[in-house]
């Protein structure tokens, strides 16, 4: 159970961590108004890189070379850094009840799994969706069906196997995982100019060229994993969007002429058709993103890239590896290792300098339960017990990160909240953390 409220610990910290990561990201956004979509788009890429790789864990080596920098023993450098710490790794000043926090870890779980779950079913029920939209038989569409096509192909580097003529009333879209096409329904093959079906053509290859069948399958599958994480569906909304304006771009760089894709969109719009009930490249998007596509595209100079958009994105980059890399556990760890010897006790410096050292004047061993001896319960309890400055213990709670039988536990906790230790002094900081190993053998003496 201590190990499943370590955990849940760790993660609700990765969490806070990847909001303040996208409070920047959304920051540098409103700098990249004018950006082209392929950058947007990477910027939005580096948030969800951090929600979906945990790499603070990594944090800990980062934590203990603060701590060797700027040690928590009452310096300037601890006290500058001490908020600092309080934000990246909240979890160090929170102290959860170990029995109702293990409560809460395991109906959260219980919770997540049943959401994860039913994620993965939406997700599969949404692949098979597109997978059911079968292309027509050329042989079923008319001549003048046909050469109106193969009229909008020409010119282009699109292959004519990789767009296939659907009945269904969707709008454009891209599907399939390992060969990605181009689906066109039938209203739009009869419903647009050849100019504009050729640009629409050339807006969706894009899509294709950057796979993003397989992009939507993986954010589906984040949504399903993550799907309790408020920040997410803006995050996901703006890696859509931006995705929009860089296929908008890409193919205005082949040859779609502005005006041509403008009148395309608009047409599109209004036949009325529905979205593929599973984006199979991109989702179509709501008339505040049709807007932005209409304005870019009636002037795409003003969207040229600039190098001050490269370092922008680069410094978000680095905020990500920053946080991605700041201490989950260990930055603002002060606890020292006690050791037990026979009723004597020795304190040990576990990653601080040498400056305080808690003496204890007072130590008392835990009591051996019966019903543990009679069922060869043995091993060791780690207990963290809080200092106040007078030397005595306000707070005992078990280590994160262990195994140990409840019975031997409780007994851990008594006698740690016992235990008096010298007084810390003006120079100590306001309070100081002592971890105490209680070990349990049945060749002891005690009782």
């Amino acid at each position: 159970m201590t190990a499943l409220v370590g955990a849940s610990m760790a993660g609700l910290v990765h969490l806070w961590q990847t909001t303040l990561v996208l409070a920047g990201l959304w920051a540098v956004a409103g700098l990249l108004r004018k950006a082209p979509g392929s950058w947007q788009h990477r910027l939005w890429s580096l948030g969800l890189l951090k929600l979906v790789l945990p790499l603070g864990i990594l944090g800990g080596l980062v934590g203990r070379g603060l701590a060797v920098l700027a040690p928590a023993s009452g310096t300037t450098g601890a006290a500058a850094l001490a908020p600092v710490r309080a934000v990246l790794d909240p979890a160090s000043v929170l102290r959860p009840d170990s029995a109702w926090a293990g409560v809460a870890a395991a109906g959260f779980l219980a919770v997540w799994a049943l959401g994860a779950a039913a994620g993965i079913v939406r997700l599969v029920g949404g692949v098979r969706a597109v997978g059911r939209l079968v292309p027509m038989p050329e042989a079923r569409l008319s001549p003048e069906e046909r050469a109106r096509l193969r009229r909008a192909l020409l010119g282009t580097s699109i292959p004519g196997p990789a767009v296939q003529v659907v009945e269904s009333g969707t709008v454009p879209a891209v599907a399939g995982l390992r060969r990605p096409a181009i689906l066109v329904p039938r209203a739009i093959l009869v419903g647009l100019t050849v100019p504009e079906l050729r640009a629409v053509l050339l807006h969706e290859d894009q899509h294709r060229r950057r796979r993003d069948p397989l992009r939507m399958v993986i954010y589906r599958a984040v949504t399903a994993l993550f799907f309790f994480y408020p920040p997410l569906g803006l995050l996901l909304a703006r890696l859509r969007d931006s995705a929009e304006l860089a296929c908008d771009e890409g193919a205005l760089r082949a040859g779609a002429p502005p005006e041509e894709l403008t009148r395309a969109l608009a047409r599109t719009v209004r036949l009325g058709l529905s979205p593929v009930r599973f984006a199979a490249a991109a989702e179509s998007g709501n008339a505040s993103l049709l807007r932005r596509r209409f304005e870019r595209l009636s002037d795409p100079r003003r969207y040229a890239p600039m190098t001050r958009y490269r370092l922008f994105v680069s410094a978000a980059a680095v905020l990500v590896l920053a946080m991605s890399f700041a201490p989950i556990t260990g930055c603002s760890d002060r606890s020292r290792l006690t050791e037990t010897n026979g009723g004597a006790a020795k304190v040990s410096d576990a990653g601080q300098t040498a400056e305080i050292h808690p003496v204890p004047v007072q130590t008392h061993a835990p009591e051996y339960p019966d019903a543990a001896r009679e069922n060869g319960l043995t091993g060791t309890v780690l207990v963290q017990v809080h200092i106040a400055q007078d030397g005595s213990v306000t707070d005992a709670t078990l280590k994160a990160g262990q195994d140990a039988p409840q019975i031997l536990a409780d007994a851990a906790l008594a006698a740690a909240r016992r235990w008096v230790f010298q007084p810390l002094g003006d120079a100590a900081p306001a309070g100081t953390d002592v971890v105490i190993p209680f070990q349990f053998n049945l060749d002891d003496k005690q009782k």
